[in-house]
């Protein structure tokens, strides 16, 4: 049995709201606890690591995102991550899905798309995209293009700031995502 190894902490800030994150591995196995304060919901993922080659890794994970005030799952979430690190370059890919649990919701899904080229040692600078769109009511809720920098803050953590066009309502959003790991 793999120990549990490798515990970290994400918390991310939004025009979706607030997440707190905490995950782990075990061996090829990651896990993690996802918190949503605005809304209460807690979500649980799994999933195992594939590494192909050396510069690539891919994630598929399943999970269940529950509402404790209510008393209910919510939804059932897919998700698939791509993991490419070479040299001073590094891309992420996130496909998300929610399928709903129940009626009153909807199904839908996100995509993050990541580019980030080291400019200095630990700064990492990059396009950045992101999609969601509602298959129940047939309309995307967001459509996301910018530029993000990702940076040290510390020994083991980091921040990573973006600033996107929010293409459908001509806005700026932004995001802050601080990960710190505690090994």
């Amino acid at each position: 049995t793999a120990e549990t190894a490798n515990p970290w902490l994400r918390i991310d800030s939004d025009q979706q709201g607030q997440s707190i994150w905490v995950g782990a591995s075990s061996g090829n196995w990651e896990h993690d606890f996802i918190f949503y304060p605005a809304s209460g919901l807690l979500e649980v993922d799994l999933g195992r690591t594939f590494n192909i080659g050396d510069n690539n890794s891919l994630l598929p994970m399943i999970g269940l995102l529950h509402d404790p005030i209510a008393g209910r799952l919510n939804w059932l979430s897919p998700q698939l991550y791509w993991f490419n690190n070479f040299g001073k370059h590094s891309s992420e890919l996130w496909v998300l899905f929610y399928l709903r649990a129940t009626k009153s919701l909807t199904d839908y899904h996100w995509i993050l798309i990541t580019e980030r080229y080291e400019i200095a040692p630990g700064w990492r600078v990059g396009p950045q995209v992101e999609w969601s769109h509602d298959y129940t009511n047939s309309s995307t809720f967001g459509r996301y293009a910018g530029l993000g920098a990702k940076i040290p803050y510390g020994a083991k953590s980091t921040v990573d700031f973006s600033v996107s066009r929010d293409i459908q309502k001509s806005r700026v959003v932004a995001r802050l995502t601080f990960i710190t790991n505690f090994e």
